[in-house]
């Protein structure tokens, strides 16, 4: 075990010091230079990622930074040359690599204040130039903070080279969710983002409101036991709000960001945040929806089956994020194959119904389930045995209370002189009809032609009832609403709304209005 610095007389280090000075002032050339800005070494901590701030349970003994090159520096970056106090009975060797760490405090759960461990923070990796006595001089390779006097050091371990994480589907924030207290809980963050630690009686501290954001650091308070390992995708919401300032409100939880877990212990683990709608607080919940490296559930994940096979690439979204009970909402996939393999998606939930189960599209139905967050899951697999799949979350809220029926009106004016051909503008407003089908399952459309007055009345007829039912084959065929849910009638010249004398107004009068009836208020 090496023997702390701080136990030797200033004296005696004092001593050391200048002696070892000496010995640099007539070598400083056998040293290599320091280098331009400091080498990239990557993940560069035994946590597996680059300069964060951690739990440990023990604090670090070991060596200890005592002194730089300049005497009267105290803090140090990359490319100084630092000298490391060291028991000379285990001393390091020359080009070893070693981490410089920093404990801070000792950290409270945020609920209860039982203890988590030891602030830590991983600063710098420094390499041994030459070891005299009781002293060693380092060379900062690479610092992410400034390390001071009075750091530790202990050797560095480069982490396990670990796979690749696959790109997540788009974010969706602001959607409510249903609070589950078995959920992580965002505890610690980079350092940077602390604002101050309040230190209890027992040794035990919390600390006070500190916020991040994308690209970010934090710890949870859940890890391997709890099913947390690397890789896994955690949602993040906002606990429920009670009271505001005095007054019970009962908002509900919101999710308001993202991020994947890049190291897990027993019982906590590394978040990085990924997409943040919000700034995200300790207390802040985390919800584990799947692994971005398994093949049977993660959102981006992949795997190349056969030898030389790249895994498809695949992207997800949903209709909406969130639906009423009873409601359906339709899911897509954009997929896309380096090697040109014939790929297959297939769909799965851990509730509700989809249809069809196979297809780049599907309708997912949430009819007789109760409220709650529901993860559907796309995978596709190429001909190579190539797999990629992604993770989608929908929540079921309540139907509201029914209120009078209501009806919505629609129109598309402008059909081409003679024509019943339903074009881009006509289809847009038939797209928003839709969407607000599959809204709400009860409501029904009605599609009423017309025409002007150009022509014989069985003309003008015909015209008429073409351009309804041209429309409501669009609703059916194409955009997949149930055929008994609309009607279509041809209503001739009827009703115009301009002036059939004029060229504009016979524009206006080759139309198509369309009513939406509701039972009930969406």
């Amino acid at each position: 075990m090496y023997i702390s610095a701080r136990s030797r007389s200033f004296y005696s280090i004092l001593t050391v010091f200048l002696a070892f000075l000496t010995i640099l002032a007539g070598s400083a050339e056998a040293f290599p230079a320091p280098q331009e800005g400091g080498r990239d070494l990557g993940a560069i901590t035994t946590a597996g990622t680059q300069c964060l701030t951690f739990l440990i349970d023990q604090r670090p003994e070991g060596m200890e930074l005592i002194a730089g090159r300049q005497v009267l520096q105290v803090t140090f970056g990359s490319g100084d040359f630092i000298f490391i106090g060291i028991d000379a009975t285990q001393p390091p060797e020359i080009d070893d690599q070693l981490e410089v760490v920093r404990a801070t405090s000792d950290l409270g759960h945020p609920d209860g204040g039982g203890s988590l461990g030891i602030v830590f923070e991983q600063l710098a990796v420094v390499t041994v130039l030459d070891v005299a006595g009781s002293l060693a001089l380092g060379r900062v390779d690479h610092a992410c903070r400034e390390v001071q006097v009075g750091d530790s050091l202990r050797p560095f371990v480069a982490p396990e080279e670990r796979p690749a994480l696959g790109e997540l589907p788009p974010f969706d924030p602001i959607r409510l969710i249903e609070l589950d207290e078995s959920d992580a809980m965002v505890v610690l963050g980079e350092i940077e983002s602390v604002r101050s630690f309040k230190a209890g009686g027992d040794r035990s501290a919390s600390l006070s409101r500190a916020a991040y954001a994308t690209r970010d650091l934090v710890t949870i308070d859940q890890g391997t036991s709890s099913g947390w390992n690397y890789g896994d995708i955690g949602l993040i919401y906002s606990g429920a709000i009670p009271e505001t300032y005095g007054v019970k409100t009962d908002i509900p939880p919101l999710i308001i960001g993202r991020g994947v877990i890049v190291h897990a212990e027993d019982d906590r683990a590394l978040l990085k945040i990924t997409d943040a709608d919000t700034v995200i607080e300790i207390k802040a919940a985390v919800r584990n929806i799947g692994s971005a490296l398994a093949t049977d559930g993660g959102a981006g994940s992949g795997s190349g089956g056969r030898a030389g096979n790249s895994p498809p690439t695949m992207s997800c979204r949903v209709e909406r994020s969130s639906v009423r009970r009873g409601e359906s909402v339709r899911v897509s996939a954009n997929v896309s194959d380096s090697d040109d393999d014939v790929v297959s998606v297939s769909w799965t939930a851990t509730a509700g119904t989809l249809d069809p189960a196979e297809g780049t599209t599907s309708t997912w139905s949430s009819a007789d389930l109760p409220v709650g967050s529901v993860t559907i899951t796309g995978v596709a697999v190429d001909e190579g045995g190539g797999q990629t799949a992604c993770a989608l979350v929908v929540h079921v809220m309540d139907q509201p209370e029914s209120t009078a029926p209501t009806t919505m009106g629609f129109d598309c004016h402008e059909f081409a002189s003679g024509s019943a051909e339903v074009d881009n503008r006509c289809k847009a407003v038939l797209d928003e009809v839709a969407l607000r089908l599959r809204q709400d399952p009860q409501a029904t459309a009605e599609i009423a032609g017309y025409s002007d007055s150009t022509g014989s009345a069985d003309r003008i007829q015909g015209l008429s009832e073409e351009r309804a039912a041209n429309a409501r084959a669009y609703l059916v065929e194409a955009l997949g609403i149930e055929a008994s849910r609309v009607t279509s009638r041809g209503l001739g010249a009827a009703d115009p709304v301009a002036d059939n004398d004029t060229p504009e107004g016979r524009a206006q009068n080759r139309r198509i209005h369309l009513v939406l009836r509701s039972p009930s208020t969406p």
